[in-house]
């Protein structure tokens, strides 16, 4: 069921470019957090040995539910430029920056 997205809900990891044939199932909300918006979304991307899972929260300053998505995006982003899941490649690691 998570795979099922309507557009208008495909934000984060389903704006950020993975290939078509790379399976990706994602499930997000939102909601007021003391007053502002709170934006989050959990994602699947790949399967079993070739892929991995993110959990992304934003709580944007603005409180604007349309910033979050934003963030949450780049995030998704920033995921698809630096864990590699197709043509069999290994992930890169975890790195502190």
């Amino acid at each position: 069921l998570m795979r099922s997205v309507i557009p208008s809900q495909r934000w984060g990891a389903g704006e950020a470019g993975y290939p078509p044939s790379l399976p990706i199932a994602l499930k997000g909300g939102w909601g007021p957090s003391n007053g502002l918006y709170q934006v989050r979304q959990t994602a699947i991307i790949g399967s079993g040995r070739q892929g991995y899972v993110m959990a992304m929260l934003a709580l944007p300053a603005s409180g604007q539910f349309a910033d979050g998505v934003n963030m949450v995006t780049a995030l998704a982003q920033w995921a698809r430029r630096n864990l590699i899941v197709e043509n069999n490649e290994t992930p890169l690691p975890c790195r502190a920056s």
